[in-house]
């Protein structure tokens, strides 16, 4: 990724903030730093349930079951984009708010990846240990 870019993305998000920030205080939901950041029109939070109804109706918008997915979905699609992105452990688990290795429980294993890896591991010279390891024949 160019350098270019991540600074454009970076400026974007700070503007969306200020942006965010001054609509809050224009429509008088009360100082920015005690309003939600994610709200309604209201200026009232967005409830785990109302997230996961959105959630369920856009799923079943598109064709699929709303059963399997809900508000951890996005949680799961999250950390899955981070890891085909190619994020450190590190990002992943402080972008999630995980302080163990639990994220690995939410991430996906993406098809361009397993495509790759299958690429790779059907190309790799493997050397034959057998010959170097007696107690192998003992397995």
């Amino acid at each position: 990724m160019k350098r270019g870019s991540q600074v454009a993305k970076c400026d974007c998000g700070r503007r969306a903030t200020r942006l965010l920030e001054r609509r809050a205080t224009a429509h008088g939901h009360g100082v920015f730093r005690f309003t939600p950041f994610f709200r309604l029109r209201s200026g009232r939070p967005i409830t785990v349930d109302k997230l996961r109804d959105w959630v369920k109706r856009l799923m079943q918008a598109i064709g699929l079951d709303p059963a399997h997915f809900g508000a951890h979905s996005l949680r799961i699609g999250g950390a899955t984009a981070l890891f085909a992105a190619g994020a450190d452990p590190n990002i992943i688990r402080t972008m999630g708010r995980w302080s163990s290795d639990c994220y690995r429980l939410y991430v996906r294993a993406c098809f361009n990846q397993t495509l790759e890896w299958k690429q790779r591991a059907g190309s790799t010279v493997v050397d034959d240990v057998d010959g170097e390891f007696e107690e192998v024949d003992c397995y």
